[in-house]
């Protein structure tokens, strides 16, 4: 394998002054002595002496450059990927960036609230407790100017002995929707802001239950529920969308031990790239 690499290295190579055609006399020569000395080793009981230990140690070493260098950039671009999804960090997509976070890391780039881990979930971006209503978790997001659409997309878990009690959902601190649970019968109702002020916002909301009438975590005494937000923003006029605000609050009124909101799962896509 050393000495098939070695040549094919060597005819490769262009020279300066020599005729392509021709074979290079000095690599010859060179391949020769690798050549002599290999040999020798592999019929040299003891070893072999130390110039030819150094010609067949270098021809190896080459290998292992070569190979290194063929490979780190590709393991570097895979292992930044990965720590971009764990951290929370952007990640490219094909307009902007996207950035995706599953909160395992702690909350970077959040306002409010850490993230913590609640038994039968793992960790969310919470609990979150009331406030009146007044939005006390908050992160700004900055779209990409050439993005005709931006998006964020969440799961909004409802925990515990809420009655009647919402979590609201601010977009540049003005409501958009609100999820209103009721553990007396264990249902759930979301609410957008008035359709015809979201479109002069260039702003869309919609909405999934994927869970009821579950435990989560938190109070084994009550059942939970889950639901995922899918908030859209589009350009106005023409104008770019610009930085946008995410604000959560909700007016329950009991300690999070009893009754909470928390967020996981959150992904925003059409995102300016700092580094461009």
């Amino acid at each position: 394998m050393i000495l098939s690499f070695v040549r094919q290295s060597s005819n490769r190579r262009p020279t300066r002054g020599l005729d392509r055609s021709q074979p290079n006399k000095a690599s010859s020569s060179a391949m020769h002595a690798i050549q002599t000395a290999f040999r020798k080793f592999l019929r040299h009981e003891h070893g072999v002496i130390n110039v030819e230990y150094v010609l067949i140690a270098a021809a190896a070493t080459g290998i292992a450059i070569m190979t290194a260098e063929t490979g780190w950039a590709g393991l570097g671009s895979m292992a930044g990927g990965i720590k971009g999804e764990m951290a929370g960090r952007p990640i490219d997509t094909s307009v902007g960036i996207s950035y995706n976070d599953g909160f395992d890391n702690g909350a970077y780039g959040w306002s409010g609230y850490t993230a913590t881990e609640v038994a039968g979930i793992g960790t969310v971006l919470g609990p979150i407790g009331g406030s009146g209503g007044s939005q006390t978790l908050t992160r700004t997001f900055s779209f990409d100017p050439a993005a005709e659409e931006g998006s964020v997309t969440f799961d909004l878990l409802a925990m515990d002995s809420l009655d009647n009690e919402s979590g609201i959902i601010y977009i540049n601190d003005t409501e958009v929707a609100r999820l209103t649970r009721n553990h007396a019968d264990n249902s759930s109702s979301f609410v957008t802001a008035d359709a015809e002020a979201l479109a002069e916002m260039g702003i869309d909301v919609s909405a999934l239950e994927v869970s009821e009438d579950r435990q989560f975590g938190g109070s084994e005494g009550w059942d939970d529920a889950g639901t995922t937000v899918t908030i859209r923003m589009s350009k106005v006029d023409g104008e770019p969308i610009g930085d946008v605000k995410f604000g959560f609050g909700s007016d329950a009124n009991q300690d999070v031990e009893d009754e909470s909101f928390a967020i996981d799962n959150f992904r925003a896509t059409g995102l300016d790239d700092p580094d461009a």
